[in-house]
C-alpha cells in the first residue's frame, strides 16, 4: 500500500527483499499502488514468487503479466469491488490469478460485500470458458461465516487477515476455514459433474474430465481445491493447489530461484503488525 492507490502506507521493496533474504517460504505480493507498471518487477527482483497488480492502476496489464511471468513469477490481476470481470475476459489466459476484491481495498476488519458474489460466479464462468489455468482469489472479510459463500461462487483462493489473526487461535481458524473451503468446493465441484459439460464455465471437455478424477481422499481434482494455507503478514492466503498441474506452471520459478520463490504450495508465516492493520503490498 502506497497511501495514493488506497489510504494506507505499509512495507515496500525493502522489506519485501528482507523477507526473502530470510524466508523459507514463497513470498505472495498483493500490491495495492500506483503506477504497478513501473514497480511490480522489482518485486520478483527483490524475491517474489506470485505478484498481483490492480488492473485500475495499471496501464499496460497485458505487457505487465508478461514481464512477471518472464520474469519467474506468477502474475495476478486484481479488480476493485465495483471494477466489472468481463472486459477483461480475454486477459485472462495471460494471468496466474484473478483477484476478486470483496472489500474497498486499502483496510483490513471490513464487512464482506455480498454484492460481489455474482461478479466471482461471473469470473468463474469466465475462466472456465477461457480453458485457462487461473486460480480466482477473493480478498475481503473473509471469514467462517463468508468463505463458503466465496467457494460456492466460485473462488479457490481466499485472504483472511482479521477473521485469523482475530482470532484466541489463529492455527484452529485456518484449519476452520480450509476444512469449510474444501467442503464447499467439493459440494460446487460434484454440482457441476452432476449437470455435465453444459454446466456454466465447465470449459472444454478434457478439462471437464480431468475435474471427474478424484484424489485419493475422494475430491475431484483439476478444479483447485484447497491444499495448504499461504500467510503473508497479516493476511492468510488459503490456496488451493491445483492437483496434475506441471511443476513449472505450478511454481513458475526461475532457474536460479532463491528457497523463497520454491514451490507456491507451501506455508509462509509472519507476525501481524502491531497496528492490526492489513498488512500492505501483499
Amino acid at each position: 500500500m502506497d497511501n495514493h492507490f488506497v489510504p494506507n502506507l505499509t512495507i515496500g521493496l525493502p522489506v519485501v527483499e528482507a523477507l526473502a533474504g530470510v524466508a523459507s517460504r514463497p513470498l505472495d505480493c498483493h500490491l495495492m499502488i500506483d503506477d504497478p507498471d513501473r514497480w511490480a518487477p522489482a518485486y520478483v527482483e527483490a524475491g517474489a514468487a506470485s505478484v498481483t497488480f490492480h488492473v485500475e492502476a495499471c496501464a499496460a496489464p497485458v505487457r505487465l503479466a508478461r514481464e512477471l511471468r518472464v520474469q519467474g513469477a506468477r502474475a495476478g490481476m486484481a479488480l476493485k469491488p465495483a471494477t466489472p470481470v468481463e472486459p477483461y475476459a480475454d486477459l485472462l489466459p495471460e494471468l496466474d490469478m484473478l483477484l476478486i476484491m470483496t472489500v474497498e481495498p486499502g483496510f483490513g476488519g471490513q464487512q464482506f460485500l455480498d454484492v460481489c458474489l455474482p461478479k466471482i460466479r461471473r469470473a468463474r464462468d469466465l475462466i472456465g470458458a477461457s480453458g485457462a489455468d487461473v486460480w480466482l482469489q477473493v480478498d475481503g472479510g473473509v471469514s467462517a461465516d463468508t468463505i463458503e459463500r466465496c467457494a460456492d461462487a466460485g473462488a479457490d483462493v481466499f485472504v483472511a487477515g482479521s477473521a485469523v489473526f482475530g482470532a484466541d487461535d489463529p492455527d484452529a481458524m485456518v484449519a476452520t476455514l480450509r476444512k469449510l473451503a474444501d467442503a464447499a468446493a467439493r459440494r460446487h465441484a460434484e454440482a457441476r459433474l452432476v449437470r455435465g459439460p453444459a454446466a456454466r464455465g465447465a470449459g472444454p471437455p478434457g478439462r471437464q474430465r480431468c475435474r471427474a478424477a478424484p484424489n485419493a481422499a475422494g475430491v475431484p481434482v483439476g478444479y483447485g481445491l484447497a491444499r495448504y494455507a499461504c500467510l503473508t503478514a497479516e493476511s492468510t492466503c488459503l490456496t488451493r493447489q491445483i492437483v496434475g498441474l506441471p511443476a513449472a506452471r505450478a511454481t513458475r520459478k526461475p532457474a536460479a530461484a532463491s528457497p523463497a520463490r520454491a514451490a507456491v504450495s507451501r506455508v509462509t508465516m509472519f507476525p501481524p503488525q502491531a497496528s492490526g492493520r492489513m498488512a500492505g503490498d501483499e
